[in-house]
C-alpha cells in the first residue's frame, strides 16, 4: 500500500481555506464598513444608529464560490489520497471528470455536503461579522467617538474576528471533514470495498484522549456504529481512516469502533451522526451553562418556521422569538450584551441544517 501522508494534507487544506475565508471577509466586511460610515456622514446624532439598517453584504455570492471550489478539491484529493492506498482501485471513477468544474467531479452525495457546508458556513460568519461591526459601531456612538474614530474601531473588530479562532477552527474543521468525507466515499465504493478485510483508526500524533484510545482500532468496514466515531471528532482533529487491504490483516483483531471507556465520549465536540451533547468550545475555555446565544435553522433543511421552531427545540432552543433573513431563521436565547465581546464561536451541524452561536458570559 502506498504512502500517504494525510495529516500533511489536512494542514495544507486547512491553511488554503483559512486563506479563503480571510482573504473575502476581509472584502465583504470593508464594504459594510464603507456603507455604514457613508450613511454616518449625512446622519444626525439622535439618528445615527439606523445607519447600520439594511447593509448589504457585498462579496458574499463571489466567496461561496470560492468557498464552494476550496471545499470540492479538498474532497477531490481525499479521494485520490485513498485510491493511492488501494493498488487494485486505480480506475474506479466515482463521477465522470472530463471538462467539468471541481464540484462537477464529487459524487452526489460529497456535492450534497459541499452544498449544505458553503450554505451554512456562510450564513453563520455574515452573522457573526455582522454582530461584530454592529455591536463595536453602537458602542463606538455610544462613547461619542468622532468617524474617523468609529471607522478605525470598526476595521480593528472585524479585524480581530477574520484572523481569530472562530475562522481558524472552523477552517481546520471543513479541512479535515472534507479530507475524510472523500477519503471514505472511495472506500464505500462496492469495487473498492471488496479489496478491503478491514478499515483502522489511525492518528501520528493524537492529543486528546479520544484519539488516543482510538488511534490503531481496526474495526470492521460493515461496523453500523462506525460513523459515531469517524474522524473529525473535535477542533483541530487530525485522525483519519486506512483500509487494510485483502490478505493483510494477519492475526490482528478485528474490534467495534468506539471507545474503552464510555467517559471518553465527552472528548466527541462532533461526528457525523453523533449528539452535541458533549459539544464545547475550547477556544474560548469552558462555557457555563446557558452559554448557547442564537441557534440558526437554515431554510433549506426547514421549509416553513413551523418546521424551524420544530428543529431549533431539538438543539435546546427556550425562547421561540425569531428573525427570519432570506436563507434562514433564527432564534435568540440570550442577548448578546450577556456574553464576552468578541467570545462568540459558531458551530455549524450541516446534515441537520443548524448552526450554534455560543458565547462566554460575563460574570
Amino acid at each position: 500500500m502506498a504512502k500517504v501522508n494525510v495529516r500533511k494534507l489536512i494542514i495544507e487544506s486547512k491553511s488554503a481555506l483559512k486563506e479563503i475565508m480571510i482573504e473575502n471577509l476581509a472584502q465583504i466586511s470593508a464594504s459594510m464598513i464603507s456603507q455604514i460610515i457613508g450613511r454616518a456622514k449625512s446622519l444626525t446624532d439622535s439618528t445615527m444608529l439606523t445607519a447600520i439598517n439594511d447593509i448589504q453584504q457585498s462579496g458574499i455570492l463571489a466567496y461561496k464560490d470560492m468557498l464552494t471550489t476550496g471545499l470540492s478539491m479538498i474532497a477531490l484529493e481525499g479521494i485520490e489520497s485513498a485510491r493511492k492506498q488501494i493498488p487494485g482501485a486505480k480506475k474506479v471513477k466515482l463521477s465522470e471528470s472530463i471538462l467539468l468544474s471541481e464540484f462537477d467531479k464529487l459524487p452526489p452525495s460529497l456535492q450534497r455536503k459541499v452544498k449544505n457546508s458553503v450554505i451554512l458556513t456562510t450564513d453563520a460568519q455574515m452573522a457573526d461579522l455582522e454582530k461584530v461591526i454592529f455591536f463595536q459601531f453602537t458602542s463606538s456612538v455610544d462613547s461619542l467617538s468622532a468617524l474617523p474614530i468609529i471607522e478605525k474601531d470598526l476595521q480593528e473588530a472585524a479585524e480581530d474576528y477574520i484572523t481569530g479562532a472562530a475562522i481558524e477552527g472552523g477552517a481546520g474543521l471543513q479541512a479535515a471533514q472534507f479530507t475524510n468525507a472523500g477519503r471514505n466515499e472511495f472506500f464505500d465504493d462496492p469495487e473498492v470495498a471488496d479489496q478491503v478485510d478491514a478499515l483502522q483508526f489511525v492518528n501520528g500524533d493524537p492529543v486528546t484522549p479520544i484519539c488516543q484510545d482510538l488511534n490503531g482500532t481496526i474495526f470492521s468496514k460493515d461496523d453500523p456504529e462506525a460513523a459515531k466515531y469517524e474522524p473529525p471528532l473535535h477542533w483541530n482533529c487530525k485522525s483519519y481512516i486506512i483500509p487494510i487491504l485483502k490478505g493483510k490483516l494477519g492475526n490482528r483483531e478485528i474490534l467495534d469502533l468506539k471507545p474503552s471507556k464510555a467517559s471518553l465520549d465527552k472528548y466527541v465536540q462532533f461526528c457525523e451522526h453523533g449528539s452535541l451533547d458533549h459539544f464545547s468550545l475550547r477556544e474560548i475555555g469552558s462555557p457555563r451553562e446557558g452559554s448557547l446565544q442564537t441557534i440558526i435553522v437554515n431554510k433549506s433543511h426547514a421549509k416553513s418556521l413551523d418546521k424551524a421552531k420544530s428543529i431549533a427545540k431539538e438543539f435546546g432552543a427556550e425562547h421561540m422569538s425569531v428573525d427570519e433573513t432570506e436563507n434562514s431563521y433564527r432564534f435568540r436565547q440570550r442577548n448578546p450584551s450577556d456574553f464576552i465581546d468578541g467570545s462568540f464561536r459558531t458551530h455549524t451541524i450541516p446534515e441537520k441544517g443548524v448552526s450554534l452561536v455560543y458565547g462566554k458570559l460575563k460574570n
